[in-house]
């Protein structure tokens, strides 16, 4: 049998196979090698670039490994694609779950696991698919699964809104085929949430950004405390439906939806560049 364990906060899995890849002895019959989003237990490569967030494509080890981080805003879709290999045919694979935020913290003398959410892929025997949500904290929303495939392998685009900031910089992928075995890859660092101030809504009236939340912006002015305070504006270029305005609270030169652009003007908060 395959046998997992976890080590919370170290991410740390240990793998034990009992037979080899043609099922011979140790208690395995059949077909005993599992899905994998890179290369099986002998070290044959059946995948490359298994694992794609945000279009930022990263081929797989063998069960952890630290990829670059992609950052993204509460309220801002999430795009994971999992390329999945199963010796026996894409018919066989029978479920890919992932699980964003799989993260711990040792508190009070005991390990915590924090709030996080599971997506779920299902294949039944005769083909029908389905997605189960795990997501008691509501931390995920608009949840979508699409499937494919290509060949020998299954191409799984799961989609998700993150609804609030959240420690999701783990990721666990697990999957396992018709005969139960079972695989997992943990992928550390790759998700990082951060607040929208730009987002929050009461009753149709935009909440002004504060001014920590306006230090994040990538359009944040560092001035030369020895030169002039006025904001320099020559290399301020607004994307589509955003304008740039100076923030007369904080003196910042920065870019915002036109929509709140317009609020803080009319506030007398700000003037338009």
């Amino acid at each position: 049998m395959f046998g997992i364990l976890l080590i919370p906060n170290l991410g740390i899995v240990f793998a034990d196979h009992d037979h080899d890849d043609e099922g011979g002895g140790g208690g395995c019959s059949g077909d005993c090698t599992p899905p994998t989003l890179g290369q099986d237990s002998s070290g044959v490569i059946h995948v490359t670039g298994g694992f794609t967030i945000n279009g930022q494509t990263f081929d797989t080890e063998h069960f952890e490994q630290t990829i670059t981080t992609q950052t993204v805003r509460e309220n801002e879709p999430v795009e994971i694609i999992l390329k999945v290999f199963e010796n026996g045919g894409p018919q066989h694979l029978k479920h890919v779950g992932l699980v964003v935020g799989n993260e711990y913290i040792f508190d009070s003398y005991v390990w915590r696991h924090l709030p996080n959410a599971e997506i779920g892929w299902e294949q039944t025997f005769d083909g029908i698919q389905s997605v189960e949500i795990e997501n008691s904290e509501n931390l995920i929303t608009d949840v979508n699964v699409k499937a494919e495939i290509d060949g020998t392998i299954t191409i799984l685009k799961f989609q998700f809104t993150p609804t609030t900031t959240f420690d999701a910089s783990h990721i666990m992928v697990k999957m396992w085929d018709q005969n139960r075995s079972y695989w997992v890859n943990n992928f550390h660092n790759a998700l990082e949430i951060k607040s929208n101030p730009f987002n929050h809504v009461n009753i149709g009236v935009a909440v002004l950004p504060t001014e920590s939340e306006i230090h994040e912006e990538i359009f944040e002015i560092h001035e030369d405390e020895h030169e002039s305070h006025t904001p320099n504006t020559e290399e301020i270029h607004c994307s589509t439906d955003s304008t740039a305005i100076l923030d007369t609270r904080f003196g910042s030169v920065y870019c915002t939806p036109d929509n709140f652009a317009t609020a803080l003007i009319e506030s007398g908060l700000a003037t338009a560049i």
